[in-house]
C-alpha cells in the first residue's frame, strides 16, 4: 500500500472536510491517523472559530490531530486544550501550498510517552507560505520536559511572516525550542517581530534555529525570557 493510501484509509474522520465552530473531545487510541485529514489540491483545507477540548490521539507517528498534505491550510480563531497526540497537533506536508495560523490559543499541550523525539512538535509546516500570527501556545510546565516538544518547526524560514505570537515551556529534544526552520527555501520574505518566548529550552540552541541564513535578519520587538540551553549558552 502507498503511503498516500495508507494516510486516506487510516484517516479517522471527515476526509476534506472543513470546519466552522466545531466542538471536539475525544480520547482515540485505535490504529488510525489524523482525525482530520486531506489531500485535494484543487481545495483550502479550513477551520473556523473551533474548539478541541480534551483530545488524546496516541497510535502512531501519523497521529495528528489535523494533517494538510499536498492542500492550502488555514486555521483560525480556534481553541486547543488539554491536547496529547504521539506525533503532531498540525501537521503540513509536502511544497508548494500556503499556511494561515492566525489568532489561536493552544495550552496544555504533551505529548505521549515514547514519541519519537523528531516529531515532537506542536505545529510543523513543509510549505513554502506560512503565516502565522497572534497565537498563543503554553505547555504545562508542571509536566516533564521529555513530555513537552517544539513550538514552531518549519522546512523553510523564507516565506514566513511569524509575528505577535507568544509561546511558554517548549522543549526542543533534539532542536530548538520554540521557533525551528530546516533550510532556506526560495522567497526573499521573513518576517519575524512582536514575539515573546518564556521559559523555552532545548539541546541545541534554546529557543531559535535559522541555518542558511540568506536575507537580512530583523528582529523587531520580541522578547526571550526565563530560558536555558542544555549544551551551550546560545539563545539564537
Amino acid at each position: 500500500m502507498s503511503r498516500d493510501s495508507f494516510l486516506i484509509d487510516y484517516s479517522r474522520n471527515d476526509y476534506c472536510q472543513s470546519q466552522n465552530g466545531t466542538e471536539l473531545s475525544l480520547h482515540y487510541d485505535d490504529e488510525n491517523n489524523a482525525y482530520y485529514y486531506c489531500d485535494d489540491n484543487k481545495m483550502q483545507f479550513t477551520f473556523q472559530k473551533c474548539k478541541f477540548n480534551d483530545v488524546t490521539m496516541n497510535s502512531n507517528r501519523y497521529s495528528y490531530l489535523i494533517f494538510s498534505y499536498k492542500c492550502d491550510l488555514s486555521i483560525e480563531d480556534s481553541f486547543f486544550s488539554k491536547i496529547q497526540v504521539y506525533g503532531r497537533v498540525v501537521s503540513c506536508e509536502k511544497d508548494n501550498y500556503n499556511f494561515i495560523f492566525k489568532s489561536n490559543q493552544l495550552s496544555k499541550i504533551k505529548f505521549s510517552s515514547g514519541s519519537a523525539i523528531d516529531y515532537a512538535q506542536i505545529i510543523y509546516s513543509e510549505f513554502i507560505y506560512n503565516d502565522i500570527t497572534n497565537n498563543s501556545i503554553s505547555y504545562d510546565l508542571s509536566i516533564e520536559e521529555e513530555d513537552r516538544g517544539v513550538g514552531f518547526y518549519f522546512k523553510y524560514f523564507s516565506g514566513c511572516i511569524f509575528q505577535g505570537n507568544i509561546i511558554n515551556g517548549c522543549h526542543g529534544q533534539n532542536s530548538a525550542g520554540g521557533l525551528c526552520f530546516e533550510t532556506k527555501g526560495s522567497s526573499s520574505i521573513f518576517q519575524f517581530s512582536d514575539c515573546i518566548f518564556t521559559n523555552c529550552n532545548g539541546k541545541n540552541v534554546s529557543i531559535l534555529y535559522i541555518p542558511e541564513l540568506c536575507v537580512d535578519l530583523t528582529i523587531t520587538n520580541v522578547t526571550f525570557e526565563q530560558t536555558k540551553n542544555e549544551n551551550s549558552n546560545y539563545i539564537i
